[in-house]
């Protein structure tokens, strides 16, 4: 069994302070960075000594999760706030009216490579499809050519902020599982993922939140990455025992939108059981989702009971 974190982790109080005070011009924007990259390293730390397999930098200066691969594109504006799912998060809506073509460089703060081993680092990003239906689209005809046009600057993006290599790809793919998506769009998202993989390193992960697995299954089985994540907070059992796949399943089994602590004997056995159902021969466990919307300190604990049913694991 093996774990890992699958979204950004929430700011602390005194990284909240930080971006305060520069709003206000108080702290300038090398002072800003540096304290990030202050917290950032906090988290790789405490993710390191949890025993997780793949290391996230928390994402902690990031404003949305789609500002990264429409940041610095010519033919597409981000305007006005729209909700993320069914969170109380808001993120710009990218307003395309034009062809998508890069006017600059890819912003590499965005990960922060120095405090994360290469063969440890992961790297999240919304897929191609999942751009496509977050944004407003004015310009291309076909949903598939956007979602095409999205894979290219996103596969971009991927090979620019891991200049050297990671460990794992995470592809984050909610608007696949929060509605029902039709076989047409399934095939649009699986187009977008082909051209991703075809173009960056593997492996890649796919992970579903927010939304119940068994409305891809079996198709998903069929998708050109080696991980594929479910959300276990909205995806029932039945849904995932009745098909078996040679690929790599992770069980978001931790609460990512819940304070409440799950306890770690029971996490153990249920992972255990549907792994045992599912004929895995790994494991790969952590919450169903980012844990941003949590307090700062419920998230670290989270974190540190993640590690104690890792190491309840090695017991078995």
């Amino acid at each position: 069994m093996i774990g890992y974190l699958v979204g950004p982790l929430p700011r602390s109080e005194a990284l909240i302070k930080a971006y305060r005070d520069h709003g206000k011009g108080r702290i300038s924007d090398a002072e800003l960075d540096r304290k990030v990259s202050e917290e950032a390293e906090k988290l790789v730390k405490l993710q390191m000594e949890a025993g997780l397999a793949y290391l996230s930098d928390g994402m902690l200066n990031w404003q949305d999760q789609l500002r990264p691969v429409f940041e610095g594109l010519d033919g597409v504006e981000l305007d006005g706030l729209s909700r993320w799912f069914d969170n109380n998060f808001f993120y710009k809506k990218p307003v395309i009216s034009g062809p998508l073509k890069r006017r600059g460089e890819v912003d590499r703060r965005y990960l922060q490579s120095g405090l994360l081993p290469r063969e440890r680092r992961k790297l999240i990003l919304p897929d191609p499809y999942t751009l496509a239906r977050l944004s407003e689209n004015t310009y291309y005809g076909r949903v598939e050519d956007l979602v095409a046009v999205l894979a290219e600057h996103l596969s971009e993006v991927v090979n620019t902020l891991a200049l050297d290599g990671y460990g794992q790809l995470q592809l984050t793919s909610p608007s696949l599982v929060f509605q029902r998506p039709s076989r047409d769009e399934l095939e649009k998202a699986a187009m977008g993922l082909e051209i991703v993989a075809s173009r960056c390193p593997r492996p890649i992960m796919l992970h579903l939140p927010y939304g119940p697995g068994g409305y891809v299954m079996p198709d998903i089985l069929d998708f050109p990455v080696e991980v594929i994540g479910f959300d276990m907070t909205a995806t029932s059992r039945k849904m995932l025992e009745e098909y078996s796949s040679e690929k790599t399943v992770y069980l978001g089994i931790l609460d990512g939108r819940n304070s409440l602590m799950e306890r770690d004997d029971r996490v153990l056995e249920e992972c255990v059981s549907l792994g045992d159902e599912l004929g895995l021969t790994e494991i790969h466990v952590g919450p169903s989702c980012g844990m941003d919307l949590l307090p700062y300190g419920v998230a670290v604990e989270k974190i540190r009971l993640l590690s104690k049913i890792l190491r309840r694991a090695e017991e078995l």
